[in-house]
This record gives C-alpha cells, structure tokens and sequence, in this order.
C-alpha cells in the first residue's frame, strides 16, 4: 500500500509523457508554433457535427494507440488509422485526479446551479474549476477513461517532444 501511495504522488508530481492525435497540418503547426486553444473542441464538432460544451484545454492519451485513432476523423476503433499525425508531449505539472476533478465541479454546480443542457451555466462551471484547479497547483486533470485522457488547461504547460505519422512512427513530421 505504501509503494502505491508513494507511486501514486510521483505521478502526481513529475513531468509526464502523453500523446495528441491530430490532423497532419495541425501536427506541423504544433511543431511549429506550440499547442494552441484557437482549435479546442475542433475533433468533438467533427464527430457530433455541432460545438460541444467542453472543458477548455488541451486533450491527451496516455496510449500511443489512441492518439493515432485520433489522428484520423474518419477512423472508428484503434490499429484503423487512415493518416494524421501524433504528436508526443511532455506535460509539466501535476494531473488532478478525476475524482477530485468531480469534487470541484459538484461543488461550482450547487452554487451556480443550471440544468444538464444549459451551455452557458455549464461555460461558467468548467472556467470556475479550472481556476480552482489551477490555484490549487495542477497543470489539469485526468479523466478514467479507458485509456486515460489528460486535458491540460495551458499549452504552456506541454513541451513537444516530437511529432509522428499517425501511420508509421518511425515517419517524423
């Protein structure tokens, strides 16, 4: 139980290495220029054809597979890939763990209250938690899907390793 616990903070604490699946241009102009928020939201509105009310940062894997899955819009389960890029980053800063991330949001919802569809109430519950989380020291927070995905709330807070072919890893872009 101790070397869980123990385990459990350093991931908690130290730079760590996820992945970004994306189109082929927008992995160049990660290379080239950064994550940017401009995009945010750009795959969810592709996949439901209408903007999703989404927590405002930038997504990531924890597996490779996945982040090649994203890389191609038109693909539907991981080993499909058709294109794209993956982009490996370094994230600097703490992750928050999905059931504290939950916590803040249940506690912003009983305060400023709003239904299940309102997108306004739900645009001002997801900038209060960020701003909670990020004072509380956390680059963002992790969600237990399967397999994991990390939203980083500041590009700032991601150092590009390098960007691959979504299609053969061993092609940088």
């Amino acid at each position: 139980m101790k070397l869980l616990l123990e385990n459990w903070r350093k991931y908690l604490k130290e730079s760590q290495t996820f992945y970004h699946g994306t189109s082929d241009e927008a992995g160049q102009s990660i290379i080239q220029n950064g994550f940017s928020l401009s995009n945010a939201g750009a795959r969810q509105k592709a996949l439901h054809g209408k903007e999703v009310v989404e927590i405002g940062g930038v997504y990531l894997t924890t597996d490779k597979e996945w982040a090649k899955w994203y890389a191609g819009p038109d693909n539907t389960k991981p080993g499909m890939n058709r294109g794209g890029a993956v982009v490996e980053v370094e994230v600097d800063g703490k992750i928050m763990p999905e059931k504290d991330w939950w916590g803040i949001k249940r506690e912003i919802s009983q305060k400023i209250g709003g239904g299940l569809y309102d997108d306004e109430k739900n645009r001002q519950k997801n900038e209060e938690a960020i701003s909670q989380a990020k004072e509380m020291g956390y680059a963002g927070f992790q969600e237990n899907t399967d397999p994991n995905e990390i939203v980083i709330f500041d590009p700032q807070n991601l150092k590009v390793i390098r960007a691959f072919s979504a299609d053969d890893p061993e092609v940088e872009l």
